[in-house]
């Protein structure tokens, strides 16, 4: 095929002037990666739209493409463009792009230009329409300690088509650093410009005892991080489509969700109160209020003399409340984070926001491509998914997470799941087991099981577009809220993803950080009640997947930021004081042993394994692949005494599955590459020796309640990781009646459980359904090959020496001065910060 046809539509009654942004799948050696591509219309190239390259094939052939860009369509109209070659015979005009140490200076197809500030952070020009300076506190920012910009030209064939100024900054609130990092995309052919911004605090939180409360000393409080708007030579107006004003309003003020549940205890601050203003918003006319509803997504918008348009809006306004948009002549003070109408806003310490606003001719909106059925044609783009909704009893069930009378969408209603810090996280309702009626129960799930992923892998199977909405919500909170952005406190913590909140009892102050000082002890077996992020909570795949659909930088710094913590978590961070402490604690559940270099076998060694995986199919450094092939040989072995693992232990064992999955992907990537080796051969001895012992001695794991702490169909979700083992394994048995026989048995087993449980439509379950109930794709997805012959004990044994050489060799007294002022803050008075 010489071609890729991509598929838009407009779901609305009215005609829609908007953007599209999708990342699309290629077939290994469809495109060469140095042939240019182009996205065309109609048979024309596209001059509002851009292609660029992602990802690449192990031949050099394209893997994932990235198309963004502008677009008219009619009411419910349906559109098909395609990605072809670029014809290469058209003149291309060059792009007037000029850079010095002020700004960036942009010439736009109508011959205006466009000026980008590269010492002021959100600050730009177009000459003879608008200026907008960023504003904190209601004031410009009057201190910038460090910045550095640069800009690409994006293209479509040859032909420049857009341009994007990347900047980041430090500046100063109350003597604290406050990192910002903008990416300003701006259309030549039509000025639209596209605007995302991500404010972060890279402080380390104090955690006392592990505890991570709202109140921290080093947390950030602000009273509205925002845009300052001057549209020259006319008086700027503020709609909203859907909101009809008696007049037109000077002022809106989104206080609250305006839901039934607006005051829901997910809002508490510090002191554990909930202190929101009003129910909704308000709109005002001067300083009367001319209409109160319970939200609303307005716009500021401008006429100019020559009938000329400007429109700027803020993506998701009420959702991220407090919000807040003021107009007062010329100008528009539009708030981005907190709002100087309310209280504010703790920015936490290792806690960011990310916002998005356009600028634009008339009011744009966001367009979703539709997933095409060649994207399913190969496993390789989505490993280890179903792409048959049709032949897998569990889709009903799990289509009920976007249609039940429980769906996500329900759940946030009950909890109230809006507001900048908690919009796109899914409600834990799983977690209300002991307090069943207590409908102001606040729990966070922090895409445990990774229903990033899931949610992903729904839409590109089904095309229904809540599947992609609620998984670009959900990315978005994951990466900017429960990851930990600081690289300032202890290794095992900066740059980690929080876990869920404590099982079994409200969040309170904790927000989405786990633990609280207000929660009660001892609430189950082995309750921990105080810690930080943790190996056993480590889930990178669909982080991955959402960068390759939609772009999103956000999602991709976050994945590599959980990579390089997961990382440290296990190897440690090779100082000197790493390795005594790395030593001091050989022998611990769930951490790795130095003395003997020996992982875990549980579910954190197997995100471990996945994250790195992950890794390696963004960045392709070998360099990760044998990392895997080193954890896994330290893990397990084709000789291993099954019966000393005890797994028939369900409660500490339970998620060796986990791991196996792991195994089953690092083979999956060894036969994609052909790499027959002795790391391929030892993977697939080892996975077949622990299936021989899955036949004789697996069952559903609630045949046997009397065994578990909590007897619940968490387990029976649990048990579908079994399925997607064996159904993995069967081509590496060379006669599988028995194994095809236990498949069919927990099979059954299994979805009559769920079909049946009241607990089917909780959060945790539907995650695991979406992620595990995609066994069939496991049986398709190998291609064995010839096993070698290899020295099985001596397979990449890490020995203790080795460790401590390692370690010496990298020695570095700054680094040590660093990790020790991290891990022992008191210290600090004596050595300095970190």
């Amino acid at each position: 095929m010489t071609h890729l046809p991509i598929t838009i539509v407009n779901t609305s009654n009215h005609r829609t002037f908007g953007h599209f942004k999708q990342g699309i799948p290629c077939p290994k050696g469809q495109f060469l990666s140095h042939v240019p591509l182009a996205l065309y219309c109609n048979g024309k190239m596209c001059d509002t739209a851009y292609i660029s390259i992602t990802n690449l094939w192990d031949d050099g052939s394209i893997k994932w493409i990235l198309i963004h860009g502008i677009i008219q369509l009619a009411e419910n109209e349906e559109k098909t463009l395609t990605i072809s070659t670029a014809d290469m015979s058209c003149h291309v005009e060059p792009v007037a792009v000029k850079h010095n140490k002020q700004r960036i200076e942009i010439c736009l197809q109508d011959q205006s230009t466009q000026y980008i500030s590269t010492n002021t952070p959100l600050s730009l020009t177009r000459e003879n329409r608008f200026k907008i300076e960023g504003s904190l506190n209601a004031t410009a920012f009057s201190k910038v300690e460090e910045e550095s910009t640069e800009f690409e030209l994006l293209k479509n064939g040859q032909k420049t088509t857009a341009v994007i100024v990347r900047s980041a900054f430090t500046v100063c609130v109350e003597g604290k650093p406050l990192s910002i990092v903008q990416r300003i995309y701006t259309f030549l052919s039509t000025g639209t410009l596209l605007s995302t911004v991500t404010f972060t605090n890279p402080a380390s939180a104090e955690h006392p005892n592990g505890t991570w409360d709202l109140g921290d000393s080093h947390s950030l409080n602000i009273a509205e991080l925002g845009l300052d708007i001057l549209i020259t030579k006319c008086n700027p107006e503020i709609d909203a489509s859907s909101v009809n004003f008696p007049q037109v309003p000077t002022t809106i003020f989104q206080a609250s969700s305006g839901t039934e549940n607006w005051q829901n205890r997910i809002h508490v601050d510090h002191t554990n109160n909930v202190n929101l203003a009003f129910k909704g918003f308000r709109a005002y006319r001067e300083s009367t209020c001319i209409l109160e509803g319970s939200h609303i997504q307005p716009r500021v918008s401008g006429t100019f003399s020559d009938n000329s348009k400007v429109v700027i809006e803020v993506a998701d306004f009420w959702q991220h409340f407090p919000s807040s948009i003021v107009v007062d002549n010329e100008r528009v003070k539009y708030s981005l984070l907190g709002s100087t109408l309310s209280a504010m806003e703790e920015l936490q310490p290792g806690e960011q926001l990310t916002r998005d606003f356009s600028i634009s001719h008339e009011p744009l909106r966001k367009i979703q491509v539709k997933p095409h059925f060649t994207w399913l044609d190969s496993s390789q783009f989505f490993p280890l998914f179903n792409s048959d909704r049709k032949t897998n009893p569990f889709s009903a069930l799990i289509a009920k997470a976007v249609d039940g009378e429980n769906s996500f969408f329900k759940k946030r209603e009950v909890a109230d799941v809006y507001g900048w810090r908690h919009f796109g996280e899914l409600y834990a309702d799983h977690e209300r087991g002991n307090a069943p009626q207590d409908t102001d129960f606040v729990s966070h799930y922090n895409n445990q099981y990774d229903p990033i992923c899931g949610m992903l892998c729904q839409w590109v199977s089904t095309g229904d577009k809540r599947w992609k909405t609620l998984a670009d919500d959900l990315a978005k909170h994951v990466a900017n809220i429960d990851v930990y952005h600081t690289k300032l406190d202890k290794p095992e913590y900066a740059g980690g993803l929080f876990w869920h909140t404590d099982h079994y009892v409200q969040a309170y102050t904790a927000t989405h950080r786990t633990y609280s000082t207000l929660q009660p002890n001892d609430v189950y077996q082995d309750h921990a009640g105080g810690g930080g992020p943790g190996g056993q909570h480590c889930y990178t795949n669909g982080l991955l997947l959402h960068y390759y659909l939609s772009g999103s930088e956000t999602s991709k710094q976050a994945l590599l930021s959980i990579c390089d913590w997961i990382t440290r978590y296990y190897e440690g961070d090779g100082t000197l004081v790493g390795a005594l402490l790395a030593i001091k604690n050989a022998g611990n559940i769930g951490l790795k042993n130095v003395m003997t270099g020996a992982y875990p076998f549980d579910r954190g060694t197997a995100n471990y394994l996945q994250a790195i995986m992950d890794r390696f199919d963004l960045l392709g450094n070998t360099q990760d692949l044998d990392k895997c092939a080193a954890i896994i040989a330290n893990t397990v072995s084709p000789n291993d005494d099954i019966s000393l693992r005890q797994l028939s232990d369900v409660e500490t064992t339970w998620f060796y599955t986990v791991f196996l999955q792991a195994l089953c992907r690092f083979i999956t990537v060894k036969e994609r590459l052909s790499q027959n080796d002795a790391d391929y051969s030892y993977a697939v001895k080892s996975l077949c020796h622990y299936v021989h012992w899955m036949i004789e001695n697996e069952y559903v794991y609630l045949e046997k309640p009397n065994i578990l702490e909590f007897p619940n169909d968490t387990w029976t979700g649990q048990d579908l990781r079994k399925l997607c083992v064996m159904n993995f394994a069967k081509a590496y048995f060379p006669s599988n009646e028995a194994l095809v026989s236990k498949i069919t048995e927990l099979t059954r087993g299994i979805y009559e459980r769920l079909s049946k449980s009241t607990e089917a439509e909780t959060t945790r379950i539907l995650c695991l359904m979406m992620q595990n109930a995609h066994y069939d794709v496991y049986a398709a997805l190998p291609q064995p090959m010839a096993l070698i012959e290899h020295n099985v004990n001596g397979h990449r044994k890490r020995s203790f020496p080795v460790f401590l050489i390692d370690t010496l060799k990298r020695f570095s007294l700054a680094r040590e001065r660093s990790q020790l002022a991290k891990r022992f803050p008191k210290f600090q008075k004596w050595i300095g910060k970190p």
